[in-house]
Order: C-alpha cells, then sequence, then structure tokens
C-alpha cells in the first residue's frame, strides 16, 4: 500500500486575479508595481501588462486590499472591476 503525503504548500489552491492600475506610463512604472506586488506575501508572480492597464496576481489566498493599499501608495489608482 502506497501513501502519499502532500505537503501544506501542495494542499493550498493556486488563484489568479487580474486588477486594473491606472496611471502608469512606463516600464519603470511596471517595474515598480511588479516588484513590490510580487514581494507581499503568498504571491508568486505579479505581472504588468503596461498597454492595458492590467496587472495579473497569482499566489494562494491574494489579499486584494492588501494590494490595493500597495498600489495606492505608488501613486497609481487600483481597480479590482477588470473586464478582460
Amino acid at each position: 500500500m502506497k501513501t502519499e503525503i502532500k505537503t501544506r504548500e501542495e494542499k493550498l489552491q493556486k488563484e489568479q486575479k487580474l486588477v486594473g492600475v491606472y496611471g502608469m506610463n512606463c516600464n519603470h512604472c511596471k517595474s515598480s508595481i511588479e516588484k513590490h506586488i510580487g514581494s507581499l506575501p503568498n504571491i508568486d508572480i505579479a505581472e504588468v501588462n503596461l498597454e492595458q492597464k492590467i496587472l495579473r496576481i497569482v499566489g494562494t489566498s491574494i489579499n486584494l486590499s492588501q494590494i490595493k493599499k500597495e498600489i495606492e501608495s505608488l501613486g497609481f489608482e487600483f481597480d479590482e472591476n477588470v473586464e478582460c
């Protein structure tokens, strides 16, 4: 009989969120947001599409209020109601 043991990380489901970020004009803005959001707990990927003004976030237990606070502290507008 083979027993499979999963780690806590394997049990947590990854989720993806798309949010709007407005006020970005250049690659420096893009890099700043990706760096700050990517360093938050439980975030694996923070990827900005500068043209569409969309931030794609992948992680576990994504805290949108924390992400909103971080984006606004950088001087950008946050919108969690993005239509793609």
